[in-house]
Formats: structure tokens, C-alpha cells, sequence
């Protein structure tokens, strides 16, 4: 999906199942752009649980962090088959490529972090 929307997915393998990575393999790829989109949370329970990232060592620095480009979304446009899926790519595009790709209308929204 990330590629598809015109990303560069440096954490996840392209046709492999979804894994747990370390803190560390963040901190190396230095993300410019962070979407947290649990599977199976609601945005509303993702907001809640981000606050715990501001503990992580280093998260001030990260580059995504540091320009304001951390986001929460709900996790069924990243998870559940269909045309939510649709949904999760035009917004990815738009986080991405936002002078590019108009922010979309989704039912369950996203919302910028501010941690």
C-alpha cells in the first residue's frame, strides 16, 4: 500500500506477513512520515496508546517526529479486506504527497499526532 501511494516502505517486506520490529530498526530508518493504524484498534484507542511513544528513547529525534508528521488512523484501512483498503491507500497518498492528493473523506478519519 505504501508503494502504491508513492512511499518508500524501509520496515515491511513486500508479500510477506506483517512482523513485530525492534525499536532500534525505527531508530535506524529514520521514518519521515509515521502512521500508526494498529490492526483492530479504532483511531480513538490508537490516540490513546500513542502517548506511550513520547518514552522511547530517542522519539524527539526522529525526523517524522521533529517536522510534525506523525499520524493515527483507524487500523481497518491498513487491515481488513475490501474497500477500506481503497480508503487507506488515497490516504496514504495524501500524507505522503499532500500538495499532490486531496485529503480524503473517510468515515473513521486520522488525525496528526502532536507527541
Amino acid at each position: 500500500m505504501v508503494e502504491i501511494a508513492g512511499g518508500i516502505e524501509g520496515l515491511g517486506k513486500k508479500g510477506q506477513p506483517s512482523r513485530r520490529i525492534g525499536w532500534d530498526e525505527v531508530l535506524s530508518w529514520q521514518p519521515e512520515v509515521i502512521v500508526l493504524a494498529p490492526c483492530g484498534y479504532r483511531l480513538e484507542q490508537t490516540l490513546r496508546d500513542a502517548e506511550t511513544l513520547r518514552n522511547l528513547p530517542d522519539w524527539a529525534n526522529l525526523p517524522a517526529v521533529r517536522s510534525g508528521q506523525v499520524y493515527a488512523a483507524d487500523g481497518d484501512y491498513f487491515s481488513c479486506p475490501g474497500v477500506r483498503l481503497v480508503d487507506g491507500v488515497e490516504l496514504l497518498a495524501h500524507l505522503l504527497h499532500p500538495e499532490q492528493f486531496p485529503t480524503p473523506t473517510l468515515p473513521h478519519g486520522f488525525v496528526r499526532c502532536n507527541i
